[in-house]
């Protein structure tokens, strides 16, 4: 079962469903990715901790959903987050946000998305630091 990869470098998009049900623990996304495609990453339901550099702009609906993140890591590229990204209550999520508070003010979110927002922000993190 897969539980870990490396993404290479130039890839640009993440598509639909590209991981679901993968098995992985743990995911970086490079700076060359823009788009997350729907349900990426839906029921990788060991995944805890998911970095996304710089460069992503766009997150689509139900990412995350029904995994077990404990760790998000948010580039400010990031302008739009898709509709169920985290579609179940997680107990302890930190989301880290490369911006400040106002910065995450500016992103669009879906609707449904009540589990990301509420869950704990820390801002002012630099995604570079994670390589």
């Amino acid at each position: 079962m897969l539980t870990k990869i490396t993404l290479p470098e130039g890839l640009t998009s993440l598509g639909n469903l590209v991981f679901r049900m993968s098995g992985l623990t743990e995911i970086v996304i490079p700076s060359t990715v823009s788009l997350i495609g729907d349900s990426a990453f839906n029921f990788c339901e060991d995944l805890t901790r998911a970095v996304i550099m710089s460069g992503v702009t766009e997150i689509k609906s139900a990412v995350f959903a029904s995994t077990d993140l404990k760790e998000l890591y948010i580039p400010k590229s990031v302008t739009v987050i898709g509709s169920y990204v985290i579609d179940e209550l997680v107990d302890g999520l930190t989301v880290y946000y490369e911006g400040t508070e106002s910065e995450r003010a500016l992103i669009s979110f879906g609707e449904d998305n009540g589990v990301i927002q509420n869950a704990k922000w820390e801002y002012s993190f630099s995604p570079d630091s994670l390589e």
